[in-house]
């Protein structure tokens, strides 16, 4: 049984999976409270990432299993064809090799909506050759609240009519469906260069968009934890 650790900005996600297969999951507000779901599970190796805040001192060592933290160092199965590789985020990387996984051979287009959008391709080949990054939808809607003296913090709203009907109304719907035509715009571009890519779309707000039912688009919410613990084979593999 493998342990992977996802320690995001405010939770910290630990799924478990055996033979390539994800079992189990859970969220947790602090690493103590992930070690105590783990007592009872019998767990070989683990890996860990961080995109938000640190560990605790001494925290992995409290793990009696083989563990690595991921880091820029670490072994990868897949190649980065990139500039800057030492700036990639780690989800990042983590998310092509989850679709890399799912769908060898294929090239894809992994669509990650969370505090950014982040846009990411890896080639039939296994090469990541970089992407973009845009506003979420939290930050649209906070930055025209905190940029102008008058206009309020709305919440986020998926089903909000196209054409607003009041301030608030038209506020969700520059946020939603602007994002929204943008992520499509995007997936339509990409398409157009890669006729048989497929398209991920995972993260905190993948839910608002569902494309499951179009062909080669899928929502694969835990597609970074599978990222990781093939990551996590590949380095148990060469020790």
């Amino acid at each position: 049984m493998n342990a992977v650790f996802d320690q995001g900005n405010t939770f910290l996600k630990i799924g478990l999976f055996e033979k390539g297969d994800l079992v189990d999951k859970a969220s947790f507000s602090t690493w103590e409270e992930g070690l105590d779901w783990l007592k009872n599970v019998k767990v070989s190796h683990a890996i860990y990432a961080s995109v938000g805040k640190a560990l605790p001192d001494g925290a992995l060592e409290k793990l009696p299993v083989s563990w690595f933290a991921f880091d820029q160092q670490t072994r990868l199965p897949i190649s980065i064809a990139y500039d800057t590789p030492e700036t990639l985020g780690l989800d990042r990387i983590a998310g092509v090799v989850g679709a890399h996984t799912l769908y060898p051979k294929r090239a894809c287009l992994v669509v990650d909506a969370g505090t950014c959008v982040t846009y990411d391709l890896i080639d039939q080949k296994g090469v990541y050759q970089g992407g973009a990054i845009s506003p979420g939808l939290q930050m649209r809607a906070q930055s025209m609240h905190n940029y102008t003296a008058k206009l309020p913090l709305v919440p986020l709203d998926a089903q909000v009519e196209l054409i607003g009907k009041s301030t608030k109304k038209c506020l969700q719907s520059g946020v939603y469906h602007g994002l929204r035509f943008e992520i499509e715009g995007v997936i339509s571009a990409y398409q157009q260069e890669f006729a048989d890519i497929h398209v991920i779309i995972c993260g905190g707000d993948a839910k608002y968009f569902e494309y499951k039912s179009k062909e080669h688009i899928f929502v694969v919410p835990d597609l970074v934890l599978y990222g990781l613990n093939r990551i996590l084979n590949h380095n148990v593999s060469k020790i």
